[in-house]
């Protein structure tokens, strides 16, 4: 089973979310493969995106996580070649958050997005 890279574009965007893009749960997002078997991209501003949206509180904690998540843990998403190392390095900050039950401190959130905006690694 193949996920349209449409309705990927739509969920890495934001216009969507994870349970839209699983179909309420009937897909299992960790064994498809996106269309054509091409994953879509992630650059730096999708993940900016993100975070600005969580800050001014247009998207909660859960559903950060629920993003990063599907992102990091699927075949169905690719870092850009050319920053994929301060992309991971940002995702490792963030599922640390998650996995200790942290809270995305001002501080921490000027560390990622810095990383982000000049290709370096947090």
């Amino acid at each position: 089973m193949e996920i349209s890279n449409e309705q990927l574009k739509k969920f890495r965007d934001l216009k969507i979310r994870r349970s839209d893009l699983s179909e309420g749960g009937k897909i299992e997002l960790f064994n498809v493969a996106p269309e054509q078997n091409k994953p879509v991209p992630i650059f730096p501003e999708h993940v900016i995106t993100l975070l600005n949206r969580f800050k001014t509180q247009e998207i909660s904690k859960a559903r950060l996580l629920e993003w990063v998540n599907t992102v990091m843990f699927t075949d169905l998403f690719d870092y850009a070649e050319e920053y994929q190392n301060s992309i991971a390095s940002v995702f490792s900050e963030l599922e640390e958050i998650d996995e200790e039950g942290k809270d995305l401190t001002p501080e921490k959130f000027d560390l990622l997005l810095t990383a982000l905006q000049n290709n370096t690694e947090a």
